[in-house]
């Protein structure tokens, strides 16, 4: 009977070739990362770990706040333009109404009369 070759063959392992330096140091560290965290996390990278978290949710955080203080401002800026367009027209029909012509017109209705005669001088000895 004959013999199955792909049993009888032995293979032998080649050893890998070498790559260039850029793409092995690259991957190099890859096996050690995961010869760390093969019996869990080491307890010494701990710290380091909740400083990072702690730093990030400071940062996450200070983002929330800053975006509140600039919609704020935002509202506000928005208030006081609408203060200011009252301001102005306001202040313009004061003017207005403070005219000698309109104070004559709007105090006929109470029976004063404007008074037409010129001041007189008196002088005293």
């Amino acid at each position: 009977m004959a013999e199955n070759e792909f049993r009888t063959k032995k293979t032998t392992i080649s050893p890998p070739k070498s790559s260039s330096g850029a793409t092995k140091g690259v991957f190099s560290g890859a096996g050690k990362i995961e010869q760390l965290f093969e019996a869990g996390v080491p307890i010494q990278y701990m710290p380091k770990i909740v400083f990072i978290s702690g730093i990030l949710i400071l940062y996450i955080m200070n983002s929330y706040l800053i975006e509140k203080k600039r919609i704020k401002i935002e509202r506000i800026k928005s208030d006081i333009e609408d203060l200011r367009t009252d301001y102005t027209t306001m202040k313009a029909e004061y003017m207005f109404k403070s005219k000698q012509s309109e104070v004559a017109k709007r105090v006929i209705k109470i029976g004063l009369k404007e008074n037409t005669t010129p001041p007189v001088k008196i002088k005293i000895e």
